[in-house]
């Protein structure tokens, strides 16, 4: 496509698409930005901006759950999801998983600059702004985990520092009113943890937007 096809996509700001993708970026999604043309000896002369694109990928069992995003960002992407293997960061396995990818658009670059600092993830500033019920249902589903003994939700965010968790969990307290806390994952890593007595306010808040196949993931 020409800059000026590229330039017709976009993504409205509060809209259903743009709250799933702020807690489907803060779980599973990564947003891969080109390296721009004309780099080099010819960068001074290059007038080609860099843009962005969607990454995505599953584990086998929830492959409803990638159609479902796929699905939400058809429209930006070319070709479907494909099979491959993932490696499942709870068991150290590797899994078959499906993965699929949009085109290159400069929508993109928005949700880049927002979510990434020195091409490392973070926790964005205002995520307090940002994320809603409809952003936290596609970060459970993404990266949530329903712990049936002691009934409560970890949210798999160790790969953020903890900095970044802390931020997060204070716009979950302040902003929905969930009980929860910093749990430690490993020596130098922590996630956050939402509490058994928030469940009842929490499946309130997300099923609406949870598709029926991930709504274990609230112990449901």
């Amino acid at each position: 496509m020409s800059i000026k096809e590229r330039a017709k996509f976009n993504i409205t700001k509060g809209s259903y698409l743009f709250q799933a993708l702020i807690g489907l970026i803060l779980s599973d999604i990564s947003v891969l930005r080109n390296t721009p043309r004309g780099t080099g000896q010819h960068a001074s002369t290059s007038t080609r901006v860099s843009n962005s694109r969607i990454r995505f990928g599953q584990g086998w069992p929830n492959v409803l759950f990638i159609w479902h995003v796929f699905v939400l960002l058809m429209p930006y992407c070319s070709v479907f999801p494909y099979s491959g293997i993932l490696l499942n960061k709870s068991t150290g396995n590797i899994d078959v998983a499906f993965f699929f990818n949009s085109i290159t658009l400069p929508c993109f670059n928005y949700f880049r600059e927002l979510f990434y600092l020195d091409n490392v993830k973070i926790v964005p500033s205002n995520i307090y702004d940002l994320l809603t019920p409809v952003g936290l249902a596609y970060l459970i589903m993404g990266d949530g985990s329903y712990h049936i003994r002691d009934g409560f939700v970890v949210l798999c965010t160790e790969g953020f520092t903890n900095e970044d968790n802390l931020r997060l969990m204070l716009v979950l307290i302040e902003k929905f009113g969930l009980n929860c806390r910093i749990e430690k994952h490993s020596k130098e890593r922590t996630r956050v943890l939402i509490r058994r007595q928030s469940m009842d306010l929490l499946r309130s808040l997300v099923l609406p937007y949870m598709i029926p196949s991930m709504h274990y993931r609230v112990g449901v």
